[in-house]
């Protein structure tokens, strides 16, 4: 038990300016500011099954993730500080529950699900660092030098220069009513047949920085980055399935919305079902009747709760939205070569967009929402994977 602890300077920038940033990024994440500045006392969120206890320590931000919808929640606590150059952000992430033989107990973060509360621990230790990457790419001045990507392939898509990241557009979607969409949890979609897609090359890069910055571009895309899974370096032999995970995975969002159409349909099987559950208890009805007994006056309401409920479960939690991903596979550096997150090498990627109809899903531990099938793609997805891979691609300086 315990907590796993970052540091993570950011030059260039005052506490003021540090702390909207990170309160911006919470928000996007699905977390929930319970106590913007704690005075270290203990804290408490009832829930009908149990309280979550809190022990945060003075100073600092206390956040809980809110779209988990299990018995834990990823917290994190995090602390802004100034420095000689700019600020820091003091980050402390734990685990914890509620229930019998929980009481504010805390677990670290790690990185494999084999553990007590292993998915939600996982699932922290890669917000925490996709919080450290981001924070990585903020610009030190109004009109920073971003390092540029040496590339090579697709010559004819033309090269785009960037400095600071581009702003984040507002979606032209309204924000989803009714059930609340959980967090991506599928890599599967890798190996569905997107409709529009193109593939590039990129040398002379590090995993951590081309990471960082296809979520600089798919925000300046309006994409909300929903999904993102560094590749991991290491000997083990790939597993069987749609994506290697020494490869890494990149997934945006945009224009989510709950889909109409499956409510529609279910809507219909909903009433179908009732019809059919009140003609079955209309027959109990009258067997009871007939046999002097009061119980089959409960078939007939019994029959409509049946449809409602059937109704219900069919159409919560379904959405559609527009989503493009980014795979990219690390080709095997040379005999003897150093292979990492931090140094230089080649990649190769695959970038895909479509329309999409996802579905929540939620267990005991864990929860998440799934990639469920492709429908007609309009024509502004057409040419965001080209519009990708422009801005990635460059020529190196001279």
């Amino acid at each position: 038990m315990g907590r796993t602890v970052r540091d993570l300077p950011v030059p260039g920038r005052s506490p003021a300016e540090l702390e909207k940033v990170v309160l911006a990024w919470l928000d996007q994440n699905e977390f929930t500011v319970l106590d913007p500045h704690t005075d270290g006392s203990e804290k408490r969120l009832p829930r009908w099954d149990g309280d979550f206890i809190f022990h945060p320590q003075p100073g600092q931000l206390l956040a809980i993730r809110s779209g988990s919808r299990g018995n834990t929640e990823i917290i994190l606590e995090i602390g802004v500080r100034a420095l000689a150059e700019g600020s820091t952000a003091h980050a402390e992430g734990y685990v914890t529950g509620r229930g019998i033989g929980w009481a504010g107990k805390e677990y670290d973060f790690v990185s494999t699900t084999l553990a007590v509360a292993g998915v939600p621990r996982k699932r922290g230790l890669e917000l925490l660092g996709a919080l450290e990457r981001y924070l990585a790419t903020l610009p030190v001045s109004p009109t920073p030098s971003t390092p540029p990507l040496r590339s090579s392939a697709l010559p004819s898509l033309p090269s785009t220069s960037f400095s600071t990241p581009p702003p984040i557009p507002p979606s032209s979607a309204p924000a989803p009513t009714g059930p609340r969409p959980y967090r991506w949890t599928d890599r599967r979609m890798a190996g569905r047949p997107f409709p529009v897609g193109t593939s590039a090359e990129i040398v002379g890069v590090t995993a951590s920085r081309l990471q960082s910055r296809l979520s600089e571009v798919l925000y300046g895309l309006g994409f909300e980055v929903v999904l993102d899974q560094p590749p991991r370096f290491d000997a083990k032999p790939a597993k069987p399935g749609p994506v290697d995970p020494h490869q890494g995975f990149v997934v945006g969002e945009r224009n989510l919305r709950v889909d109409a159409g499956l409510r529609r349909r279910a809507l219909g099987r909903g009433v179908a079902a009732a019809v059919a559950g009140a003609v079955c208890a209309a027959g109990a009805l009258w067997g009871a009747a007939a046999a002097g007994s009061e119980l089959g006056l409960l078939a007939l309401p019994a029959g409509l709760l049946f449809g409602y409920a059937f109704t219900s479960v069919a159409a919560a939690g379904s959405f559609d939205s527009d989503i493009v991903w980014v795979l990219y596979a690390p080709r095997a550096p040379e005999p003897g070569a150093a292979a990492g997150p931090t140094v230089p090498g080649a990649f190769n990627l695959t970038i895909r967009a479509g329309s999409v109809t996802s579905q929540n899903w939620a267990g005991r531990a864990a929860s998440g929402r799934n990639f469920k099938g492709l429908h007609p793609t309009g024509t502004d997805l057409a040419t965001v994977p080209s519009q990708i891979a422009q801005a990635l691609l460059r020529p190196a300086p001279p």
